[in-house]
C-alpha cells in the first residue's frame, strides 16, 4: 500500500530522476522507481544522499541505488558495513548546502580578521542590525523546534554577566514561538532576577562582561544596586522563516542550535562557532 501510494506520487511529477534525503525514503521509492522504470520501458535512476556526518541509522543504505551521496569517510565505512554498497556507487561529496554560503564565505575570508569584519558589519547594516556589539544566532530549523526556553535561559544569564547582546532568534514555521517572544515583557525578565538569580547555564567566554567596581566598605550590600546600574543592552529578536540565513550566519558571532547536520555544515562554511543544544539519538553523531 505505502509503495502504491509513493508510486502515485513520483507518476504524477514524471521525473528524470528521484533523490532521498531521509533514511525512512528508501526501500518503498526504490521499489517504487523500479515498477516505473519496467512499465515505461526506461529507466528512472534513484539516488541517495545521505545528510549525516558521522553515524547513521541502518536504514539510509541500500546497495540497489544507482549512486550515493555521502558527506565523511566514517559513513563511507558503514555504508559498506552495514548495506553491503560498493565502492563504485560510493561518492564522497560532503553535505550539500546553497551555493550562497560559498559566495559568503569568499566574500568574508577569515571573521577575526580586520578584512573580515569589515565585511561582517556592512552585512548587518544591510539587515538592519547593530553594527557593534555581539550577536547570538539561535535556531531550530525550519519548524522552530526545540526553542521553547532557550531565549529567556539567554536573556538572563547575559543579564547576570552584564553582557551587551542581540539575540536573534529564527522561530522558522513556529508563529506560536514568535508571538511568545514578541509579547514578553523582558524588563520584567530583567527585574525578576534581581530577586531570583538564575544559574549558569551558558559559557559566557566568548564575550566581554561589562565590570562591576563596587569595592570598599559595604560592597556587598551594594550588590543590587550596582547591578541595576550596569544595566546591560540586550535586545531579542525573533524571525519567522528566513531565506538568506546565510546572510545572518555572517552577521552573527556564534549559533546556538540543535545539531542539525544541514545547519552545522552551514555554519562551518563561514567560519561560525557552534554550541549544540541537543541531537537525535544514534543517528546523528
Amino acid at each position: 500500500m505505502c509503495e502504491e501510494r509513493i508510486r502515485k506520487r513520483i507518476r504524477s511529477h514524471d521525473p528524470d530522476v528521484v533523490i532521498s534525503v531521509h533514511p525512512l525514503m528508501n526501500g518503498a521509492p526504490q521499489a517504487a522507481c523500479r515498477r516505473i522504470s519496467a512499465e515505461n520501458g526506461r529507466p528512472l535512476p534513484f539516488f541517495t544522499v545521505v545528510t549525516d556526518l558521522g553515524s547513521a541509522h541502518c536504514t539510509w543504505f541500500s546497495k540497489k541505488v544507482e549512486k550515493m551521496f555521502i558527506a565523511s569517510e566514517k559513513i563511507r565505512r558503514i555504508a559498506k558495513a552495514r548495506g553491503r554498497v560498493p565502492d563504485e556507487k560510493l561518492i564522497l561529496s560532503g553535505l550539500p548546502i546553497r551555493h550562497e554560503f560559498a559566495v559568503r564565505a569568499k566574500r568574508l575570508g577569515d571573521r577575526t580578521t580586520d578584512g573580515g569584519r569589515r565585511y561582517q558589519r556592512s552585512v548587518r547594516l544591510a539587515l538592519d542590525l547593530p553594527c557593534e556589539g555581539k550577536i547570538v544566532l539561535l535556531m531550530g530549523g525550519g519548524e522552530g523546534v526545540s526553542l521553547e526556553n532557550i531565549p529567556t535561559a539567554l536573556f538572563s544569564q547575559f543579564c547576570q554577566d552584564r553582557i551587551n547582546v542581540t539575540i536573534i532568534v529564527i522561530c522558522g514555521r513556529n508563529a506560536r514561538l514568535r508571538q511568545r517572544l514578541l509579547d514578553c515583557d523582558w524588563d520584567s525578565v530583567r527585574s525578576g532576577l534581581l530577586k531570583f538569580p538564575a544559574r549558569t547555564f551558558f559559557p559566557s567566554s566568548l564575550f566581554v562582561p561589562a565590570k562591576i567596581s563596587a569595592g570598599g566598605a559595604g560592597a556587598a550590600s551594594n550588590t543590587t544596586e550596582a547591578f541595576k546600574e550596569s544595566r546591560a543592552e540586550i535586545s531579542v529578536l525573533p524571525l519567522g522563516f528566513v531565506t538568506n540565513i546565510d546572510a545572518y550566519m555572517v552577521a552573527s558571532d556564534v549559533l546556538i542550535s540543535k545539531a542539525g547536520p544541514g545547519t552545522i555544515a552551514e555554519a562551518a562554511a563561514v567560519g561560525l562557532p557552534i554550541m549544540l543544544t541537543r541531537f537525535v539519538t544514534s543517528c546523528r553523531y
